[in-house]
Order: C-alpha cells, then sequence, then structure tokens
C-alpha cells in the first residue's frame, strides 16, 4: 500500500489539525488510533511514531526549560535534549545536518536522534550530553580540548560558538561540545580577517570566545601561566594539523609552511612571541566587543570607542612585528614566525577598517540622534569618519 505524506493525510482526514505533522497531541493520538482510519498501514510503518507521540506529549505539558539559546530553548528529557525554535522561521536543518557528520571517535558525542515540527516551529532531538561546566578552562584542559577541536577539524566541522558554556566536562574525564547551532561544514579552507595561508580551525574559534573567557577571569601572573601552556598546547595542535593538512591537501604549501613554523616557535616561545600572541588576543577580544548588535542601539558612544579600540591594537602589532623584524637578532624560524605574523595583522588592520566605516556610517545614517542635539551627533561620528 502506498503511503501518504503525513500533511496529506492530515489535512484530508482531521480537518482541525494542523499541516505538516504539527497537530497537537490530542490530534496525533486520534491520527493514529482511530481504527477507522483510511490509511492504518502508515501507523504500522511508523516505528518511530510512539516516540514522536512522547514528544508532543511531552511538549504540550509546559515543561521547565534547562537554557535558552540565540535561536532555540532547551528541555531535558530523561537523557535527551530537545530543543525548540523560537520562531517559526527559524530551521535546525544545518545543525541536524552536522550532528549526522560528527565523528565517531568522539567520546560522549551529541548525537542525532530525531527532526520534526510541534506548533509550527522546529524541534531538534539529540542526545543529552551529561558532566559539568566550568566558568573557565584550567590549565590541564587544553590539551584535552585541543584533541577534541582537532577531532571536528578532520571530520571537516567547525564548531562556530567555542564559549564555555558550550564545553561540557563529562563524568569519564572527557571533554564534549554542545550545541552546534552556529557550527559550519565549510567548503572551503578560508577564514575570514585572516590572509590565506591560514586556513580555518577550531582553535581560530576557540582563540575568539572561549579563551578570553578563561584569561579574564585570572589574575596576571595567573594570565601568564595559563597562556604559557595554552601556546605549547597550540604548539601541538597545528603539528598535528599541518600533518592532516599534508595527508589531505599536500598542495596547500603555504598553510603547511605557516603551521609548521607556528608549531616550532609556539613550542619554546621568547617573551617577543609571547607578546605577539597575546596581541592578537587582545585584538580579537575588541572586536567580540565591537561587534555585538546591542552595543549600536543601546550604547552607540561605547560602540565608537570599541571599533577604534580595536582597529588601534591591530595597527599597534602591525608596528610591534615591524619592530622586532627591524631591530632584534631571530632565528630564521622566528623571522619567518613574526614575518607572518606582520601579514595577519595587516590582513586584520584592511578588513577591521571596512568594518568599522561600515557601523559609522551606519550610525551616522540612521533617523533617531543618539547624540543630543543632532548636530553634536554629526560632528562627532564625522570626525570619527574622518580619522578612518
Amino acid at each position: 500500500m502506498k503511503i501518504l505524506p503525513v500533511s496529506y493525510q492530515y489535512n484530508t482526514r482531521y480537518k482541525n489539525c494542523e499541516k505538516k505533522q504539527t497537530a497537537t497531541n490530542v490530534c496525533a493520538e486520534n491520527f493514529y488510533t482511530n481504527k477507522s482510519l483510511k490509511y492504518p498501514a502508515f501507523a504500522k510503518s511508523s516505528s518511530n511514531f510512539n516516540k514522536r507521540r512522547e514528544y508532543y506529549s511531552f511538549l504540550s505539558s509546559n515543561p521547565t526549560p534547562i537554557a535558552q539559546g540565540t535561536d532555540g530553548i532547551i528541555y531535558r528529557r530523561g537523557n535527551e535534549a530537545i530543543k525548540v525554535a523560537k520562531t517559526e522561521q527559524t530551521s535546525f536543518e544545518a545543525e541536524a545536518q552536522v550532528l549526522k557528520k560528527l565523528p565517531t571517535n568522539l567520546p560522549n558525542a551529541q548525537k542525532f536522534i530525531d527532526r520534526f515540527t510541534y506548533g509550527g516551529k522546529d524541534v531538534l532531538i539529540s542526545s543529552f550530553v551529561e558532566g559539568e561546566h566550568k566558568d573557565s578552562l584550567e590549565i590541564g584542559d587544553i590539551g584535552k580540548l585541543y584533541d577534541v577541536l582537532l577531532k571536528h577539524d578532520k571530520a571537516n566541522i567547525i564548531h562556530g560558538d567555542l564559549n564555555v558554556g558550550n564545553i561540557v566536562f563529562t563524568p569519564d574525564n572527557n571533554i564534549s561540545l554542545i550545541d552546534y547551532g552556529a557550527a559550519t561544514i565549510p567548503d572551503s579552507t578560508e577564514v575570514e580577517l585572516y590572509p590565506n595561508f591560514v586556513v580555518n580551525t577550531n582553535a581560530l574559534k576557540f582563540e575568539n570566545t572561549g579563551l578570553n573567557d578563561s584569561l579574564k577571569k585570572l589574575d596576571e601572573e595567573e594570565q601568564l601561566s595559563f597562556f604559557k601552556e595554552y601556546l605549547a598546547q597550540k604548539a601541538s595542535f597545528y603539528n598535528k594539523h599541518a600533518q592532516f593538512i599534508k595527508e589531505k591537501h599536500p598542495e596547500m604549501t603555504d598553510a603547511i609552511e605557516y603551521e609548521e613554523n607556528l608549531a616550532q616557535v609556539l613550542s619554546n616561545p621568547s617573551d617577543e612571541v609571547i607578546e605577539m600572541e597575546l596581541r592578537r588576543i587582545t585584538s580579537l577580544d575588541f572586536l567580540e566587543q565591537a561587534d555585538t548588535a546591542t552595543n549600536y542601539e543601546n550604547n552607540p558612544h561605547k560602540s565608537i570607542k570599541l571599533w577604534n579600540s580595536t582597529v588601534d591594537s591591530t595597527k599597534e602589532s602591525i608596528k610591534f612585528s615591524h619592530d622586532i623584524l627591524k631591530g632584534r637578532i631571530l632565528s630564521s624560524e622566528e623571522r619567518k614566525y613574526f614575518e607572518n605574523q606582520r601579514k595577519i595583522a595587516q590582513s586584520f588592520y584592511t578588513t577591521l577598517s571596512e568594518w568599522r566605516a561600515g557601523t559609522f556610517e551606519w550610525l551616522y545614517q540612521i533617523k533617531e540622534p543618539y547624540f543630543v542635539p543632532q548636530s553634536e551627533a554629526e560632528k562627532r561620528i564625522k570626525e570619527n569618519w574622518n580619522n578612518l
């Protein structure tokens, strides 16, 4: 017997049910248990219907969420995580595809279970990752995290949001990642801001958010100790990642050379190398703050200041690397490292200047004055504009 689509059966047999399997628990119950159904074979062939019906019942009971993300509300049901979209326009299709593609050698990985619509909104079911969160990572955590990140890189998955809230420490002393809502399966190795010899890795994403989350919780002395250990683990990561590129993309000679150089220099970094790395992390931190949309509307003064700080910090990095190359005696590997860092800082400066200009232009063109009077608003923003 040919099984008709669920949306057709709902629409023709039960006029009061919503389309596309968004029916209430009562509707779903009636649809599949009524003995007079014209298409009873569907219920027999649908192996996951009983489970779906349990989900409908759970969601209709107004459960208490355990977390809220940007695009979804998270509930826990036993060993499962249920993510419900906040709007009907939100789709979890991309996130579902990433979960299906996660490598099998990841312990305690978040696994895809099901996806459907309920009340017109997308619902994603995955395994609940049991464990604890930390406010900040400890020195001994970095190596374990980088092992997990490397496995994601080899599977061509970029997580996209590696803040400490998405890093879970499991009971068996492993690390697992959760919330793949911002994850991508890139079709290019290019990465925003960086020159083309730098390929996209999860290690770069971690530097954008998770690393600064941890550094900010430490005092100055603890920061230095933590950062040195971080650089040692970063060196190990890039040594392994360079070997991976050699095997998969031997034609990417510039990227291989860059990562091998990075691994060698960071394994025993000089004070100048440590400062260079800290400067880049500082620029990324300014960018993370400046690129927060709420700053534009709620505090445009702060937004302008943060964008200026972001661009200025990259400009200072260019000068620092130039001064080191010009005034210090360096090994050939160190010289290559600082030449690469200068190129990275220059790439940052060019792109961030363009982004800053776009932000200032947007602030200038808005109708409602953020500064009082309006003439002062125009004056201040034009002054910043002219300083680009």
